[in-house]
This record gives C-alpha cells, sequence and structure tokens, in this order.
C-alpha cells in the first residue's frame, strides 16, 4: 500500500455490456433469422406437401428428439428451483458470525515490510475506514474469517504432565480492538493469564509502559504478537 490511494470500481464496465449485447444480437440473428430467411425460399405448396408426407411416415427421430428435449427441460426447471431452495436455506444458517451489512477482505503488504510497518498502514486504514458515513465499526484479525490459512505455536505447561516431553501444537488467531463486535461472535468462555517478571524486567517493563502511555495488556499482547509472528 503507498500514498496513494486505490479506488475500487463498482460499476458496471460499459466495455464489457457493449460485448455482451453484441453477442446477444449476434446469436440471435444467426439462430433466428437465418432460418426464417431460408424460409422464404421454399414454396409453401411445396412445403404443405412435404409436411404432409413427413407425417404420415412417422418421422421417429424427431418425436425422439422433441421428447429428449422436454425431459432435459423439466430436469433443468427442477435443479434450478433446488438450487434456489438451497440458497435461501443457506442465507437463514446461523454461521455465528455476522452476514449481513459486513464487507470482509484482504489486505496484502510487501513482503520486504517489517512489522512496524505494516501496523502503521494497517492502524491508519483502520481509522480512515471507520470515520466514513455508514460504517459502524472496524477490525482486523489473522487469520481472517471463512480464510483457509491458520496460524499456530508450540507451548508447554509448566507441571502439565501432556507437555512434558513434548511440547503440544495450539491455533491461535491475532485479532484487534473491537473483533468481537463487529463480526457479531461472542466468547463462551474466558481466561485470565497472568504473566510473572523477575524484578529487573518489571521495572523495565513499568517503564516502557509509562513511556509510551499504554497498558499492561496492551503491552503484554504486543509482546505475544512480535513472539508468534
Amino acid at each position: 500500500m503507498g500514498k496513494t490511494p486505490t479506488p475500487l470500481a463498482v460499476t458496471p464496465d460499459p466495455a464489457v455490456l457493449a460485448f455482451t449485447a453484441a453477442i446477444a444480437l449476434l446469436a440471435a440473428l444467426l439462430f433466428g433469422l437465418a432460418p426464417a430467411w431460408r424460409s422464404t425460399e421454399v414454396d409453401p405448396a411445396v412445403g404443405l406437401r412435404g409436411g404432409a408426407r413427413l407425417a404420415a411416415g412417422r418421422p421417429v427421430l424427431r418425436r425422439a428428439l422433441v421428447v429428449a428435449q422436454v425431459a432435459l427441460s423439466v430436469v433443468l426447471v427442477a435443479l434450478a428451483g433446488l438450487f434456489g431452495s438451497g440458497l435461501a436455506a443457506l442465507r437463514a444458517v446461523d454461521v455465528g458470525l455476522r452476514n449481513q451489512n459486513a464487507i470482509a477482505f484482504q489486505l496484502d503488504f510487501p513482503a520486504t515490510w517489517q512489522r512496524a510497518q505494516r501496523q502503521e498502514v494497517l492502524d491508519r486504514f483502520t481509522d480512515r475506514v471507520s470515520r466514513l458515513p455508514g460504517v459502524a465499526s472496524v477490525s482486523s484479525a489473522f487469520p481472517g474469517p471463512f480464510e483457509m490459512g491458520m496460524a499456530s505455536a508450540s507451548i508447554r505447561v509448566p507441571g502439565s504432565a501432556a507437555t512434558a516431553l513434548e511440547s503440544a501444537e495450539v491455533a491461535i488467531a491475532g485479532i484487534a480492538p473491537r473483533y468481537f463486535e463487529t463480526t457479531g461472535l461472542t466468547m463462551r468462555t474466558r481466561q485470565t493469564m497472568t504473566v510473572s517478571l523477575p524484578p529487573a524486567m518489571l521495572k523495565e517493563f513499568e517503564a516502557v509502559r509509562k513511556a509510551e502511555n499504554r497498558t499492561s495488556s496492551e503491552l503484554v499482547r504486543e509482546a505475544l504478537r512480535q513472539y508468534f509472528y
């Protein structure tokens, strides 16, 4: 992301509309007017006599094609109805997230950027979007909702036999403030974590907290994000 904003064009493209209209017109001319033009070259009397002879001769192939066309049309209509009812049912499913009046998208940063650069741009972006008219809340997360990625970390729990010999892999996610409010998620359980620091490190920790005017929770979350990511 640079200083020049990238516009998001959501209006119809005139070139695409013109191409679609041209294809539709060409198809109508090819499959509609061409047979009609050829029919004008046939004598009606000859055509009627030929049609009578064909009717008397039991056109089995023609009848088979008509039956197959009707059967295929019935199948397509039934499948379209099932597809529409399936979409309507999916809209009513409670997925645990706010799926209406919400927009989810992904931001890609240059691979050479440091974490501080990415966080600065993300904070500016969140602030600017939250000021737009009609926007109720904005947040970010990694991995985000419905993304096919995940982040994990290895942990050891002191005094636990499960991690005494081998560390355990746990799934983690980094979320920004107002994430639960924005997505509509609710926390079923909440755990409180206590962090113990040596006296010298605690003194340095307090000095940094006061100098940056931040809370202890913010500094701990920052340290965890730097450790995991």
